[in-house]
C-alpha cells in the first residue's frame, strides 16, 4: 500500500462512474520521497493492469502551490 512507503503524505483514488474513468493521485512530503517512490509505483502499476486489464492514460507529476 501506497501508506506504507516512506516519504508518503496521502493518496487519493477519484471515480467517474458516469464514463468509467478513475485516477489516483498521491502526496509525497518531498521531491526526492516521490523520485524514490518510482520503482515501486511502477511494479504496482504493472500488477493492477495485469489484474484488471484498465489502460493507463497518463502518468504525470505536479507540484503543490500554497501561496
Amino acid at each position: 500500500m501506497v501508506a506504507g512507503i516512506p516519504g508518503n503524505a496521502g493518496a487519493f483514488f477519484f471515480v467517474d462512474r458516469a464514463t468509467s474513468r478513475a485516477m489516483t493521485l498521491t502526496l509525497w512530503e518531498d521531491e526526492a520521497a516521490a523520485e524514490q517512490s518510482d520503482a515501486t509505483a511502477d511494479a504496482s502499476r504493472a500488477r493492477t493492469v495485469a489484474a484488471t486489464g484498465i489502460e493507463l492514460v497518463e502518468r504525470a507529476a505536479y507540484d503543490v502551490v500554497t501561496d
